[in-house]
């Protein structure tokens, strides 16, 4: 089911990946999946690995495989931790961490070493520590790591190892290319074409005769019971509160509305505002500007003509305007009637000149007309602080230990219960139910909640909506009853069963053809039901610019020997192909040197990953490392993942 992290683990590329610290260590920070933990000690029940003189605890692997898993369900909502576990993943992350461990004592003990210097370089370099210049900031830093959980000396020593395996693997994992002698040949297998034959054995055909036994049934139910297993579902408790849940708590009283509008009387009062045009100069050239404009020019103009230009603003008050330039300039310009020139006047910065574009009168409001302004601020204002006030009650009741029913019953809030229900917040079988989805942040806050949740408080829409949330049970992954899917269970035992007659038809046809029958002949000897062979082929080329969605018969043919034929699954039981392959035609990549220096990046990149896992292996070997495999499986029964021992 989650085969993405046993790939990155397990493959020399993930190897690569993982030492390439700065990205790795952004993308902790963002998604807060930094490990800020040592590998010394002995927490939890001992250790799982000793590499050289240096240990794995118990305690360090739990907390990395819990933190994968809480990073993988975020890429699949549905993952379970018990499917998690018996995919691998507690081997796949020691197996990391031993790696890890290895090359940085190996590179120790090869005399490579750092500067505190060079880890305040890598520091600077980590995106989630830039301000918003983009440059380094220290208290975005501090944020970061008390987000993260992490000290700043765990971060150095986190850094400090990953510099270390870098010096060690940089100088051969960092190859750019190979000679093109050695490239050629791989280079002209890419221009290598072949041509083919095929046919499909249809499963569907064979599904009729199928006898169905309950023997059977039960048999294939129980041994296909992932295939049929609900994922973990969660019975969630919740209640609502926010502005609409509090009554009459944003009422507002006619004194309320008259202290108000008393505390804020120069809101209400007369007011006036005025657009101007103005200039400011020395003494001499305002009294020329002004000079002018009293002429017949405008002010625009005579402010160019002395080489000045205007500006425009416009005045809240006079008060406000004196700040800018002078209670006397201000003083003048309120006493002038629109149209009117101002000034020269003395100003902060020169003589002002002014023209008064226009004047804005608002007269006074009185109580009565800003009575129903001031009721609606004023009740959205007690509202919120209500709001504010009970979210702080109940979480103060939270944690003192309160139940939620209890907490909820106290303070008049509704308490609803759901069916067992899954993270998309629908329920499966009969109930058919599905939450609303403007409540998705309750079942994400349930789902995210551990298995001894005693309730939080979940925003639902900020400073506007929340809820109390926990869980009141758990429903492991599980297969329903057979009973239930009997149907469905039987549908796909035929299909399995009408599979197998069709691989069996499939295989004889493949045998007639190994003889020296025609693919053609030997199909319709055995009687295929709408036989039909196709021409199959293409370049490898193709194949290698297709990333991954190559037809399987097509990848298949490209591994075969010419004159060769191979049976074939198709997805989903529908049946089995026969391939025949007829004609390889060689590729030469000679007069091609774009594809021989392709091919020589591409081959430089793998054995520079294979150089790598040298080392890895060199490392392992000179240290030595010994893997508790009691102590695993013991880990892997404590997080659900296998079954204890009988």
């Amino acid at each position: 089911m989650i085969t993405f992290f046993r790939r990155i683990f397990s493959s020399k590329i993930g190897l690569v990946l993982t030492l390439a610290f700065v990205a790795l260590i952004a993308i902790a920070f963002a998604s807060s999946d930094i490990t800020g933990t040592g590998f010394g000690g002995g927490l939890s029940g001992g250790n799982v690995a000793k590499v050289g003189d240096r240990t794995i605890a118990t305690g360090d692997l739990r907390d990395a495989v819990r933190r994968n898993f809480e990073q993988a369900r975020t890429q699949q909502p549905g993952l379970d931790l018990t499917t998690f576990i018996a995919s691998g993943a507690v081997d796949d992350v020691l197996d990391q961490m031993v790696n890890g461990m290895a090359l940085e004592e190996y590179a120790a003990e090869l005399g490579f070493g750092t500067s505190r210097r060079l880890e305040d370089a890598e520091i600077r370099a980590i995106p989630a520590f830039a301000g918003i210049d983009g440059s380094f900031s220290q208290d975005r830093f501090e944020q970061s790591l008390t987000q993260a959980g992490l000290s700043e000396t765990l971060l150095r020593q986190d850094i400090r190892r990953q510099l270390l395996i870098r010096q060690l693997t940089a100088p051969v994992s960092g190859i750019k290319s190979i000679p093109a002698g050695l490239a050629l040949p791989y280079a002209s297998l890419l221009l290598e074409s072949r041509e083919g034959r095929a046919t499909f054995v249809a499963a569907a055909p064979f599904a009729a005769a199928i006898e169905v036994t309950p023997q059977a049934l039960q048999a294939h139910f129980t041994a296909n019971r992932a295939r049929y297993a609900i994922p973990e579902r969660r019975v969630i408790r919740y209640a609502l509160f926010g502005a609409d849940t509090l009554g009459r708590a944003g009422d507002v009283t006619a004194g309320e509305v008259a202290a108000e509008y008393k505390r804020n009387q120069s809101q209400y009062a007369a007011r006036e505002t005025r657009r101007l045009t103005q200039v400011v100069a020395s003494e001499a050239l305002a009294r020329s500007i002004a000079a002018q404009v009293k002429s017949g020019k405008s002010l625009a103009e005579a402010a160019r003509a002395a080489g000045f230009s205007t500006s425009q603003t416009t005045a809240a008050s006079q008060s406000v305007l004196a700040g800018s330039v002078g209670a006397a300039a201000a003083h003048a310009i309120y006493a002038a009637d629109a149209g009117g020139i101002v000034g020269p006047v003395r100003a902060p910065l020169g003589w002002l000149v002014a023209r008064v574009d226009g004047v804005d009168r608002v007269p006074a409001r009185s109580l009565a007309s800003a009575t129903p302004e001031i009721r609606i601020e004023l009740g959205t204002r007690k509202r919120q602080e209500a709001v504010i006030d009970l979210y702080n009650r109940l979480q103060d009741q939270l944690g003192q230990g309160a139940d939620l029913a209890e907490v909820a019953q106290e303070n008049g809030l509704k308490l609803m219960t759901t069916p067992a229900i899954l993270p998309n917040g629908r329920s499966v079988g009969g109930a058919n139910f599905a939450i609303d989805q403007a409540l998705a942040p309750v079942v994400q806050g349930a789902f995210d909640a551990g298995e001894q949740n005693v309730g939080e408080l979940v925003t639902i829409e900020e400073n506007a909506r929340y809820a109390l949330v926990d869980v009141d049970r758990i429903v492991p992954s599980a297969p329903p009853a057979l009973a239930s899917i009997r149907s469905q269970v039987e549908a796909d035992y035929r299909r399995t069963e009408a599979a197998k007659r069709a691989r069996n038809v499939a295989r004889r046809i493949a045998a007639r053809v190994e003889k020296g029958q025609d693919l053609k002949a030997a199909a319709s000897a055995e009687g295929v039901a709408g036989f039909a062979t196709q021409a199959i082929g293409g370049k490898r080329t193709e194949i290698a610019g297709a990333q991954g969605r190559v037809p399987p018969e097509l990848s298949l043919l490209f591994s075969m020997a010419q004159g060769a034929v191979k049976t074939l699954e198709t997805p989903q039981n529908t049946g089995w192909m026969v391939i025949g392959l007829d004609k390889i035609n060689q590729g030469n990549a000679r007069q091609q040197p774009q594809v021989v220096a392709a091919v020589s990046e591409q081959l430089a990149r793998a054995l520079g990953n294979e150089y790598v896992q040298s080392l890895l292996t060199a490392a392992k070997r000179e240290l030595g490392v010994r893997i508790d495999a009691d102590a695993v499986a013991a880990l892997k029964r404590e997080l659900g993942g296998v079954p204890p021992t009988p």
